[in-house]
């Protein structure tokens, strides 16, 4: 059974439009939506990986937000500092052997092409 302020809303809309239609949204268009868009982010961040999201956002005419939103929902790129870590000691390589052991299992158990967006480096040697 419906809601009553629902019922009570759809009689109200209807008495003001004559329709049960929503009314159309104002403000901008979504620009993360627009396929001509996405392609042609795509083809700037083939061209140019490296590029900034201020940078992309510029030359592609949209907004910071949109581009960024583009580059990791549209494209499932994701931006990514390198950093320098410490250097992997021998007292380290048990828990590294333990590491190695649980996500082999939680690859037998989870895989869905977590190795085809993951990098990894100074594995246990």
């Amino acid at each position: 059974m419906p809601n009553r302020n629902a019922v009570q809303n759809l009689i109200t809309k209807f008495r003001k439009t004559g329709s049960f239609d929503n009314a159309p949204k104002s403000g901008r268009p979504s620009t993360s939506k627009s396929k001509e868009k996405v392609v042609e982010v795509q083809d700037m961040m083939l061209k140019s990986p490296k590029k900034s999201v201020r940078r992309l956002a510029q030359q592609a005419d949209v907004s910071v937000g949109p581009a960024h939103k583009i580059r990791r929902k549209s494209l499932s790129m994701y931006m990514y500092k390198m950093s320098v870590v410490h250097e992997l000691k021998d007292t380290d390589r048990p828990a590294c052997v333990d590491f190695c052991s649980w996500f082999l299992s939680f690859l037998q158990d989870n895989y869905e092409g977590i190795l085809d967006t993951t990098f990894f480096t100074g594995l246990c040697e």
